[in-house]
Formats: structure tokens, C-alpha cells, sequence
């Protein structure tokens, strides 16, 4: 006799066990990869669901949702409740791990959010910057009308509610620009290892930059930090990509020659000492000695976000092949002959490096980097003069949200000073940015 809540027995012959025997049966716990929503599909801890195994054994579910400053809320006037969060845990697994995050309707799982594939029924734009993308959270939205479009299996929605996307997407950029200064690094890149700053603090949000594999959130520019996205940032007239790590004390007193420099970090896509990518990277510069180009009319599953280029180059000098490479380069009978050509044309030396130029750059970083190169040979940059096109959209709602909480300032290194330069962003986030700098703390 059951005396609390409903029972439910239904007898199953032998091949009818043999077919359902696999939705009561946990997976190897070591191997996340392998599914376990067949029973794993309730989160809340009231009403309670009991899972019992063939042993008779309580199945214990690997998310319950409880209560705590690791969610947020998200405003809407059509649902009773919308909690989004980047960090829940599954038992010793965090959903930001293993990049899957998941959407629950009333307490009942749908489908996981992945950060790579998307098919944009909950969110239909996740840019909200030209060149940022905001990662996927855990959901959970209460619907006690029944007015989000589900399918009939209740694994996925059918459309995306505009209204909720739009709401989820504001919510998401705030949360964002609390991160953002919460986590701005709290030195300057003029020290002895500068990749590790600019590592440093992770943001839940990708960049993307059209030759980079791996590209850092963060650029320094007007004394202080902004985020590495043209809609923020890039408005010096100057940048400094640094691709390998370097002592840059040396210009920690040197504003004249930083004043007018963006500085950020990428790890690029072709290596400085593999013949073929060098190539790959020669010939698209041959193309439109354009390094920064941002693609125009990004297409995604029925969207399109028209995007100009926004950094466009017109003079830049690329120290990125050692000395083995370019005389490699330039022996090599299998290179066609324009690229050769061009090679030669821009080819710049100083010390064991060799450099791409086009036209002359005349800077006094430049000098400096010479010089801090020529101590130590394996240092690789590239430092470039370009414009800035971009225009005002209101579509990328973090920038919208920068300029109206932060201006054009650049957020100090202190973090004290942040609060007393923004106090209107401190005043509507504050709780959020206090969040993650208690993460800070923990670390």
C-alpha cells in the first residue's frame, strides 16, 4: 500500500522487459557522455520523484535544484519564473565542464544546451557584441500557462518565443558586464609574464576573431581595461597582439609609448614554426593585407546579424617567423611564385626574427619591442594601425549596456576605484558582481 502519493504497477512480459529494462539502469558513472535522461528527468526536490532500480535501490538523480546566489533571475511578464545559472553541479560533474547545459520546463528536463550547437529556439542571437558570444546556462523556467511552445514529445521547442529570447539575452549581457567588472584583471600587462593576466579570470562568453584559435577576453587600452571587441574597444588607433609570452617591464613607465596602444592576446592558427600554416597565413594577407577582417552577413539558422568590417588594416608589421622558417620559406620551389613574390616584398629583419610589413609603421612601441626581441629571440607580436567602422546597433545589447554604465572609461585596475568611476553599474549589479568576486576569493 502506497501512503503517500500515487503508485503505479503495470505487469510487462519478458520481451517487453528486455525493451524497458534499460530506462532503470544507471549509466557507468565515471562516463558522463552516456545518457541518463530516460529517468533522470525531474529537478525539484517537492513534489518529490522516487526512482527505485531493479535492486529495489533508490536511484538518486544527479541534479536537484536548490536555492542559492549561483542563479538569477530573469525578468518576464509571461512566465511565472525564469532561473538561469553557468555553475550547477551533477553530482561531481559541473555542467560549464562538460559544456552542456540544460533546459528544465516545471521542473522537467528538455533538452540540453550545447555551447557549439545551437538551434535557436530558446535564444535566436547569442552575439551580443559584433565579435561576442554569451554561453549557454542551465534554465529553468516555470510556465503555469503553458505558453512556451514545446513539441509534442516535450524534448525540444517547436519556435523561438521572441519575447523570452529577448529577455534571456538582456539578462544574460548584465550578468555579463557584472562578470566583466568583477573579473577586469587587477594589474597591468607591463609585467613579467603578460599571457597570464591576460589568461586570467575567465569570462563565461567566447570571442571570435576570424585568424585566431585562442583569443583573450580582456585589451588594454586608455590606461585600463575593456573587453577585445570593437564595439568597446580597438579605438587607439594601434594594436598590439602579443602570440608568445615577454618580459614588458620595460614599458611600464613608458605611457608615451602605450597612450595610443590596444593590446590584447591571441594565440593564432598558424604556427611559427609549421611551413604550411605560414603559407595558409601569407596567402589570405595576399589577399587583402587585411589581418582583423570581420566577416560581413554572419547566416545562422534563418538570423543574420550584418556586421561591417570593423577593423580594417592599413599598415601593420607581423613579427612571426623564425629564421629557419623564412629561409625555408624563400627556398622552397613548391610556394607559388606570387606569394614568394610578396613574401620578399614585406619581409623585414632584425636579429634571428623575421618580420611581414606592409608600408611603413613608424611607432616608438616599436622600437621598444625591437629591442626587448632582440634579448630574447623567440618573442612573436604584431603591432598594427587600423580604423575603427563600427556602428551603433542596438542589437548588441552589451554594448549598449557599456556605454550606458560605463561610457567610453576604461575600467582601472583597482578594483575600489571601479566602484567609485561606476556607481550607477555597482549600484544595478551589485549583487551579481560580489558573486563572482567571492569566486575570486574561493579560488
Amino acid at each position: 500500500m502506497c501512503r503517500v502519493g500515487t503508485k503505479i504497477t503495470i505487469d510487462v512480459d519478458q520481451v517487453k522487459e528486455e525493451k524497458i529494462r534499460p530506462l532503470f539502469e544507471k549509466e557507468n558513472e565515471q562516463n558522463y557522455r552516456e545518457p541518463q535522461w530516460n529517468w533522470d528527468w525531474y529537478c525539484y526536490n517537492y513534489p518529490k520523484l522516487i526512482r527505485i532500480d531493479k535492486q529495489h535501490k533508490e536511484m538518486k538523480p544527479r541534479f536537484i535544484y536548490s536555492a542559492s546566489n549561483d542563479w538569477f533571475q530573469v525578468n518576464s511578464e509571461i512566465y511565472s519564473s525564469i532561473l538561469c545559472s553557468h555553475i550547477t553541479k551533477i553530482s561531481e560533474y559541473k555542467y560549464q565542464i562538460s559544456r552542456n547545459s540544460h533546459l528544465y520546463v516545471n521542473g522537467i528536463f528538455i533538452r540540453k544546451e550545447n555551447d557549439n550547437f545551437h538551434n535557436y529556439h530558446l535564444i535566436n542571437n547569442y552575439h551580443v557584441t559584433p565579435n561576442l558570444k554569451i554561453l549557454a546556462t542551465t534554465t529553468l523556467i516555470t510556465d503555469g500557462n503553458g505558453s512556451l511552445p514545446i513539441n509534442l514529445q516535450r524534448n525540444d521547442l517547436t519556435h523561438c518565443d521572441e519575447r523570452l529570447s529577448l529577455s534571456l539575452r538582456q539578462s544574460l549581457s548584465q550578468d555579463l558586464l557584472a562578470q566583466i567588472l568583477a573579473y577586469a584583471p587587477e594589474t597591468t600587462p607591463f609585467t613579467k609574464d603578460p599571457i597570464s593576466i591576460f589568461k586570467s579570470n575567465k569570462l563565461h562568453c567566447t570571442i571570435e576573431m576570424l585568424l585566431q584559435s585562442e583569443h583573450s577576453p580582456w585589451c588594454w587600452e586608455n590606461d585600463g581595461w575593456k573587453i577585445s571587441d570593437p564595439s568597446i574597444s580597438f579605438k587607439s588607433g594601434n594594436i598590439l597582439e602579443l602570440h608568445s609570452n615577454i618580459n614588458l617591464s620595460s614599458l611600464k613607465n613608458k605611457k608615451s609609448c602605450t597612450k595610443d596602444i590596444s593590446i590584447i592576446y591571441t594565440k593564432p592558427i598558424w604556427s611559427h614554426t609549421n611551413m604550411k600554416s605560414i603559407v595558409d597565413f601569407i596567402r589570405f594577407i595576399n589577399k587583402g593585407q587585411n589581418i582583423h577582417r570581420k566577416v560581413s552577413d554572419n547566416h545562422y539558422r534563418g538570423h543574420s546579424k550584418n556586421s561591417k568590417e570593423t577593423v580594417l588594416i592599413g599598415k601593420y608589421f607581423s613579427s612571426v617567423f623564425s629564421k629557419n622558417i623564412a629561409e625555408n620559406f624563400r627556398n622552397n620551389k613548391n610556394i607559388p611564385q606570387y606569394l614568394n613574390d610578396f613574401f620578399i616584398k614585406n619581409l623585414e629583419q632584425f636579429s634571428n626574427v623575421y618580420a611581414l610589413s606592409h608600408s611603413i609603421f613608424d611607432h616608438a612601441i616599436l622600437d621598444e619591442l625591437k629591442k626587448i626581441t632582440l634579448e630574447k629571440n623567440n618573442f612573436y607580436f604584431t603591432i598594427s594601425k587600423y580604423k575603427n567602422n563600427y556602428t551603433e546597433n542596438n542589437n548588441d545589447l552589451l554594448t549598449v549596456l557599456w556605454n550606458k554604465f560605463l561610457g567610453d572609461a576604461s575600467i582601472p585596475v583597482s578594483f575600489e576605484e571601479r566602484k567609485q568611476r561606476f556607481p550607477k553599474a555597482f549600484e544595478e549589479f551589485g549583487e551579481r558582481i560580489e558573486y563572482y568576486r567571492e569566486i575570486i576569493k574561493k579560488k
